[in-house]
């Protein structure tokens, strides 16, 4: 199902999101939502054989790229996952400050260079654009991106189950 998905997101990006450099900014094919008749969302494919072709060229490029990428990752991090593997066997379940120690060395991938769909449009170099709250938080001299976090995710108690599964009983 993994593989299943990846290919429709790979599909759509080539062929709704105009993200491929050979086909360009374009969406092919069209929609077909005629569920009520019995039939499956789908797509109706309204280009020739030969661009078919290529997009399935495409397809299979973005699939192997980040496959070879993931492969990539986990290859680079393979002590780390070792290591997992063992706290696992010998703990059976770990909890989230297990997990951070575990996953301390993990060698994150540099960022990711910006996509362009053409070398003749550059990324701006404008910042995005603050909104209210973050012009004021900018006046009082504080960070308006340091609440953020905290305000969406408030730390919430944690109660430990027992062995028997009863809480505060």
């Amino acid at each position: 199902n993994d593989i299943e998905k990846a290919t429709a997101m790979a599909r759509r990006m080539v062929t709704q999101f105009g993200m491929s450099e050979r086909i360009g900014a374009i969406r092919l094919g069209q929609e077909t939502g005629e569920v009520f008749l019995g039939r499956d969302m789908g797509h109706q494919r309204d280009y020739s054989e030969g661009l078919a072709t290529i997009v399935d060229e495409e397809i299979r490029r973005l699939i192997e790229a980040a496959h070879d990428e993931a492969w990539r990752i986990l290859h680079d991090n393979r002590d780390i996952l070792d290591r997992l593997v063992l706290e696992l066997l010998e703990q059976e379940t770990l909890n989230a400050e297990q997990l951070k120690t575990v996953f301390e060395g993990v060698r994150k991938q540099p960022p990711r260079p910006v996509w362009l769909s053409s070398d003749r449009r550059t990324v701006s170099e404008l910042p995005p654009v603050q909104t209210p709250a973050e012009r004021a938080a900018i006046e009082r001299g504080e960070d308006p991106n340091a609440k953020r976090a905290w305000e969406e995710h408030p730390p919430q108690a944690v109660i430990e189950v027992p062995p028997g599964g009863q809480v505060g009983g």
